[in-house]
This record gives structure tokens, sequence and C-alpha cells, in this order.
């Protein structure tokens, strides 16, 4: 079943080629090129999730809404046993566990950030940045075998597998914040007295980072060099600005919200590489980084780069920092 299963998604996307050619064919200018693993798998998803909808089952791309997958799961495999072993059963087999896995990778990506990608096996696989979830083969094997194999031993629903998943997604993400510290509490120890702002900025970090993979399949990783895929990105949150009709544009909060977890990431950079601890001024209440020799406000830097343009570019400012940072060391 399984190599059927492949030809199963190798017809699917064939057939979507087809159809985005025959769009592109009668309307040029409003036919949207590149109909393939990231397109499809959300689209599927939101198939299964519609259908469901029509039987009176709610799925809304939550962790909660897992167990109704597996009590699906359960009965689309019990009607499946039932039936004469042949290509119309293979067909359904194939059919079911790909809807099936585009909704769990699609509550995998909207919670812990990522990208779909096909694996070397030519099926769907979640990129989740450090760690790749398979979770086409993965809802296979609970069908075929009606267990999945893990590091740490078999899982045998949805709900566990996502758990597993989840949890080494977040264990990475974790490591990637922490670096060289042996736990996130040494770290926030590290970057500030106050200990609420240093979780407040733990969290910025996470979700900067999980943005970069989900929005650019950027890996950040506190390095100077990582500054350039955040400029890109604030480049393109720019131009929307700029470009975007009243009702598309961001608002206020949106621009707030991007300003402090980009201006978090960068200030952090900006740390690891010359010292400081984060704090909020008073009686103003802004959020600077205090070094030993000057006070930084990365927050407003960034907010000044998404709203005024490429004069503002992230790494400049990183290199003017680190002139005058090492000027005075």
């Amino acid at each position: 079943m399984f190599d059927f299963l492949k030809k199963t998604w190798q017809g699917a996307t064939k057939r979507a080629r087809e159809e985005e050619d025959k769009a592109r064919a009668s309307s040029p200018q409003s036919a949207a090129p590149g109909a393939g693993v990231v397109d499809m798998m959300p689209s599927m998803a939101g198939e299964f999730a519609t259908k469901l909808a029509s039987r009176g089952l709610t799925l809304d791309f939550t962790p909660a809404s897992l167990p109704s997958v597996d009590r699906v799961l359960a009965s689309a495999t019990k009607e499946l046993a039932a039936m004469p072993d042949d290509d119309r059963k293979k067909g359904q087999e194939s059919h079911t566990c790909l809807k099936i896995a585009a909704y769990v990778g699609e509550v995998l990506r909207r919670e812990e950030g990522g990208l779909w990608a096909t694996g070397p096996d030519g099926l769907p696989l979640l990129d989740l940045g450090a760690h790749h979830a398979p979770v086409v083969t993965a809802v296979f094997a609970l069908m075929t075998d009606g267990w999945i194999g893990m590091p740490d031993g078999p899982v045998d629903t949805v709900v566990a597998y996502y758990d597993h998943v989840s949890l080494e997604a977040r264990g990475r993400l974790d490591g990637i914040v922490r670096g060289t510290h042996p736990s996130l509490e040494s770290l926030q120890h590290e970057m500030s007295t106050d200990s609420q702002l240093a979780e407040w900025l733990v969290v910025k970090l996470q979700l900067a980072i999980k943005t970069a993979t989900t929005k650019s399949n950027a890996s950040l990783d506190f390095t100077s060099e990582s500054l350039e895929a955040v400029e890109a990105m604030l480049t393109q949150f720019h131009d929307r600005l700029k470009t975007a009709t009243p009702a598309d544009r961001p608002t206020d909060k949106q621009i707030e919200d991007a300003a402090s977890m980009w201006g978090a990431y960068v200030g952090e950079v900006v740390r690891r590489h010359y010292g400081g601890r984060w704090a909020i001024s008073k009686p103003e209440g802004v959020l600077q980084l205090e070094t030993e020799d000057a006070t930084i406000f990365p927050v407003r830097k960034v907010q000044k780069r998404l709203t005024a343009g490429p004069a503002d570019a992230i790494p400049n400012y990183f290199n003017a920092m680190r002139v005058v940072l090492e000027s005075k060391a």
C-alpha cells in the first residue's frame, strides 16, 4: 500500500499542476504560480475539516481537536478493513491517509511553526526547523500497523504522536534560545535582573525563531549573519506597509508586536556579542539594553526600520553598535 500511497500523492500533485497550468493559460494575470506541497497540504487539511463539519464534527486546527481525529481514524480504519483488498481499497486508504496527515501537520505547523516540504521518499513532511515530522508516513503506520515507531517508544494515537513531536520541537527551540547555557533559567538570570522581563524576552525570542522558520525558512542562531535574514523579513513587512490597501495594512498593534519581537532578537544578538542586561527605563517604561558603555533601544530601532524603510537597515545598525562598543572595550 505504501507504493500506492506515493502514487496517489504523485497523481494529486500532477493534477494540481495541470489545473494551475489551465488557470494560467485562461487568466495569466490572476493565476498564482507554485501549486505544490506547501499549498496542497493546507488545502487538503481544509477540505478534511470542511467535510467533517458537514457531518457535525468541528475541527478548529487546535491540539484539542486531535482526539476527534483519532476517532475518525479508528472509524475509517475499521471500515477499510471490511473492504475487499483491491485497488479501490488502496485508493481510499491513500486519500484518507493524506487528508488526516494534512490536518495533523497543519495543527503542528500552526502551533509550533514550520513549513511543508517534500521528504526523501517524495511524500510531504513538516519541516520544523531543527526537526522534520514525516506526518504522512506516521499516519500511514497508524492505519496499517496501529502504532508509530518513535525514538522513545511506539505511540498508537494521533494525540500521542502530536505530543511527542511538539515536545521534541519545543525542546530543540529551547536549545537554540539557550545557546551555551545549561537551562533557560540561567539564561534569563544573565539577561535581566527583572525575572518577569527575562521570561517575556525568552518568549519573544522563541516566537522570532519560529516566525523566521515559518515565513522564510530561515534559521536564526543569534549570530551577526542571522541579522540578514531578519532584515529580509523586515523588508517584506515594510513593503506591505507601503503597498497594502487600507483594509490589508498592518495595524498599529501588529507593527508594535513585530517591533517588540524582532527588537528583542536584534538586541539579544548585540547582548550575546558584547554583554549587557535588559531593563525597563523609569519612569518612561521603555525597553532598553544596558551595556557597560552604552544604552541602546533595539525595539525602537526596529520600529523605525519597519516604518521608515531600508535606510535604517538592521545589519548596518549592528555594525554601528560594534564600532561603538569595541572602541570602548
